[in-house]
């Protein structure tokens, strides 16, 4: 280089040296997740870093998007230099859940997140949707691209209805039965769909009712089993008819009763009379007893007949007719005679009404031989009505 003052010159000889600006290492750009912040700690060599631009700071941490610029001025030449870093935020996992939960101990819960989500539930189940049906303090966690979402829920269990409902019941004939629920947070609805706190029952059966917790919306089914007591039933003739030197037994027909007890104290099924006498019977259950009264009155009963075995009808007024002879006198009679070929040939129904050998169809006498009977009657005995048949054979002698 040359400097002149325009008379004289001068000559000065230098050296210019480049001094080189300092390298900045640091990515182009960064991320964070929301709610988060990203460190960024950028690199130059004997170089003191201005990050942001203006503050001294080897490191920083952003939670803003932007363009962020970091200056480097070299500690021994003072040069500078800058780069930029783009800072861009990332969502986080978003979890549409609720605090609380309750169900009903025969249910479950069912919970899902996104399907872009990676998803990790306090039971152990990864995928993105579960079931929870324990209760308790439950959580999960979620992350996508790297940041992750953390969420506690608590999980309440209801125990399904206990009511008094549900069970055994019994009621008298001539009653009804009212069954009331006796909690009022219950809605029960009964097995005709009538939805009522309280039913009348008049017959017998199972029947089925729905309770719900009207507070919690927990259900229970429940079988009520009723059962109806019928009145005990008694049946005594008003008389009983004793034969002269006979005993007899007198069974009553009841039900619905454990028992019969006899106006002599005795419990038995049956009792035996020997003799006339008026007599009581009761049988009774929890719900009613009932009374009847009778008497055994004798009688002279022996209906033994007397039947000829053989007659003569050949007008000498000697053993002309055949004719049966009762020692009762029947309310019902019959008699039939049959010949050999098993055809009828008299039938009466008068006890007084003798056979004379004749063939009441064809108008004419019947041939000697021998012929069937059938006698049949009926009169009163001890033991009530009797019928009485008797067969036999009778010969007709000319």
């Amino acid at each position: 280089m040359e400097v002149t003052d325009g008379v004289c010159n001068k000559r000065v000889v230098f050296s210019l040296l480049e001094n080189n600006i300092p390298d900045i290492d640091m990515p182009l750009v960064a991320e964070y997740c929301e709610f988060d912040s990203v460190l960024i700690v950028p690199q130059a060599l004997n170089s003191t870093l201005f990050f942001p631009a203006g503050v001294e700071s080897s490191s920083f941490y952003i939670s803003e998007e932007g363009v962020y610029e970091v200056l480097a001025q070299d500690t021994f030449t003072g040069c500078v230099s800058s780069a930029e870093i783009t800072v861009s935020e990332l969502p986080i996992p978003v979890i549409n859940l609720e605090n609380q939960y309750e169900i009903c101990s025969y249910e479950t819960l069912d919970l899902g997140l996104n399907n872009s989500y990676s998803v990790d539930w306090s039971n152990g189940d990864f995928t993105n949707s579960t079931m929870y049906y324990s209760g308790g303090v439950h959580s999960v966690t979620a992350e996508l691209n790297g940041c992750e979402s953390f969420f506690e829920f608590e999980l309440s269990i209801n125990p399904p209805p206990v009511s008094n409902l549900p069970g055994d019941y019994s009621f008298c004939e001539d009653s009804t039965l009212i069954l009331i629920s006796s909690n009022a947070d219950y809605s029960v609805t009964w097995h005709n769909g009538l939805v009522s706190n309280e039913f009348i029952f008049s017959e017998s059966g199972e029947f089925s009712i729905e309770i719900e917790n009207e507070l919690t919306g927990c259900s229970g089914a429940g079988l009520v089993v009723i059962s109806k007591i019928l009145n005990p039933v008694l049946e005594l003739d008003e008389v009983y008819y004793l034969c002269e030197g006979e005993e007899m037994e007198i069974a009553p027909f009841y039900e619905n009763a454990e028992s019969l007890i006899w106006s002599t104290g005795v419990e038995s099924e049956t009792a035996f009379f020997s003799e006339p006498t008026a007599f009581g019977v009761t049988v009774f259950n929890e719900c009613k007893t009932e009374n009847l009264t009778s008497e055994v009155e004798g009688i002279i009963c022996d209906c033994i007949p007397y039947i000829p075995l053989a007659f003569t009808p050949d007008n000498d007024g000697i053993n002309e007719v055949f004719k049966p002879i009762l020692t009762c006198e029947p309310f019902e009679y019959s008699m039939a005679i049959y010949n050999r070929w098993g055809e009828q040939v008299f039938f009466t129904t008068d006890p007084e009404i003798a056979w004379v050998g004749d063939d009441q169809k064809g108008g004419y006498y019947v041939p000697a031989g021998v012929y069937s009977y059938k006698l049949a009657y009926k009169s009163v005995q001890i033991d009530g009505v009797r019928v009485e048949i008797r067969n036999g054979m009778v010969s007709v002698i000319r």
